[in-house]
């Protein structure tokens, strides 16, 4: 701890060596900017082991990259000039080595926890944040904003409670270097030393994002991917060179559009590639933009269910998603001999004697039972219909080609969202026990088949032939 009265004489004349000024504003500036470099090399260096399977890693806006510019040169600034100010003023006093190392402790100690603890956190939020859902959830930026700049003013006031034993007029002093430690620090931070953007497109551009807008939808439900080993992504965006309003697929590995041909045959390989006992749990990964048009889902759904896969995925997040299961054998109306599924031949006997609920987007509005509804009064009627007739209900959903996928997803997650809250809530008053549709299926698989045989998820997507074959069925 700094004593007042050690400076006591040299403070109340004022007296510092003026030689040493040209060299302090060397080593702040010198030690600063060293470090300020490296904290820019190792930022750089942690975006660029984001990097995910997909070729993606972490963008930064041009606001973010200057904020955390700002946060790193002033942190690096206060480090540099708890150097300089050591250099100036110790000097000039001749101390024991003790004393020194004491006040040089006073000077620097705190900034350099502060660098270590911060260093050890960005570690930590490296690991766990990009390794996890977390990384999507966590953002440092939108919500803890404010602790950046707070740590550097704490850093400051703390460098400045020693500095001010050596001026008469302290504040003023204070004042000043506040100032200038502000202008420093924002030039700084807005020279150019590393061309982010360059180094953005150089890793981005053989990506699917780089060359195509893909904007996901949003969703409450997020049902994570089980196993992604056992998931084929495909695609559906509008290309950015503007040569094309209409949207392509594209899959990974390949930034060329694939025709319907060429997506087929991706599928079946994709699927035959599989040993036999997990081919009923291959899933096609769909990541759509919001803006697609409904004609473009349905004809993935139509190659999905001709190559007899079993599940889709729409993806609303890059982890995240709602899980649907796919009924086969949809061109021939069939029985099928799948155990998991029954085929729509098969089920269309039964809606004799059940409850159906038909729910239509048309020019993006939702008809249920011809009744035009909005979202909320759907997820009510749906919420009725579901614990009323528990597992003896069926949801067929037509969609009009122009509608968007923005709104089928709406749908869909209102349908999965609702029954899993019936879930959850019979599993707590009931049961006495949690529910959680992430995990329950993986920590309690009694619990899971016990409620997803009372409240099933019994959802059709038609297609124009299966719409015409119900048609014939008749109706309770």
């Amino acid at each position: 701890m700094i004593l007042r009265g050690t400076f006591s004489k040299a403070r109340g004349k004022g007296q510092l060596i003026k030689e040493r000024y040209g060299l302090t504003i060397f080593i702040i500036v010198g030690y600063s900017l060293s470090l300020y470099l490296f904290l820019l090399y190792c930022r750089e260096l942690f975006r660029y082991l984001t990097i995910d399977d997909y070729g993606e890693m972490l963008v930064l806006s041009d606001v973010q990259n200057y904020f955390y510019n700002f946060f790193f040169a002033g942190l690096a600034g206060l480090i540099g000039l708890s150097v300089g100010a050591d250099s100036l003023l110790m000097r000039q006093f001749h101390l024991r080595q003790y004393v020194r190392y004491s006040i040089t402790n006073d000077f620097s100690g705190l900034s350099w926890y502060a660098f270590y603890v911060l260093s050890k956190l960005a570690l930590l939020y490296g690991v766990l944040g990009w390794s996890f859902e977390s990384r999507e959830t966590l953002n440092l930026f939108e919500d803890y904003w404010f602790l950046f700049p707070l740590i550097l003013v704490v850093l400051f006031l703390n460098q400045w409670l020693k500095v001010r034993l050596f001026f008469k007029n302290s504040f003023t002093m204070m004042v000043k270097v506040s100032v200038g430690f502000i202008l420093y620090t924002a030039i700084i931070a807005a020279i150019p030393f590393f061309d982010y953007k360059s180094f953005n497109n150089a890793v981005l551009k053989n990506t699917v994002s780089y060359n195509y807008q893909i904007d996901l939808p949003h969703s409450n439900v997020e049902m994570p991917i089980e196993r992604w080993s056992l998931i084929k992504d495909i695609f559906i965006g509008f290309p950015k060179n503007k040569k094309t309003d209409s949207t392509v697929v594209i899959t990974t590995g390949s930034l060329n559009p694939l025709s319907i041909d060429d997506l087929s045959k991706l599928l079946r390989e994709s699927h035959q590639l599989l040993p036999e006992y997990v081919h009923d749990d291959f899933t096609v990964c769909v990541r759509g933009d919001k803006n697609t048009k409904l004609n473009s889902i349905k004809l993935i759904m139509n190659l999905v269910r001709e190559n007899n896969i079993r599940y889709i995925h729409f993806m609303t997040s890059q982890r995240n998603g709602i899980k649907i299961n796919i009924r086969p054998s949809f061109s021939e109306l069939t029985s099928d001999t799948s155990i998991f599924h029954s085929s729509f031949h098969e089920y269309s006997e039964t809606k004799a004697s059940i409850n159906v609920l038909e729910v239509k987007l048309s020019k993006d509005l939702i008809y249920v039972n011809d009744t035009l509804m909005d979202k909320t009064r759907f997820q009510r009627k749906l919420q009725s219909l579901i614990m009323v007739t528990k597992e003896n209900y069926l949801i067929d959903f037509v969609g009009d080609e122009n509608s968007s996928y923005e709104n089928f997803i709406v749908i869909v997650d209102i349908i999965h969202s609702t029954i899993f809250n019936l879930r959850k809530e019979y599993a707590n008053k009931e049961l006495s026990k949690d529910y959680n549709y992430k995990y329950t299926h993986w920590e309690d698989r009694a619990l899971h088949d016990t409620l997803s045989a009372m409240y099933p998820v019994h959802f059709d997507f038609l297609n124009e032939k299966e719409l015409a074959y119900q048609n014939q069925v008749p109706k309770r």
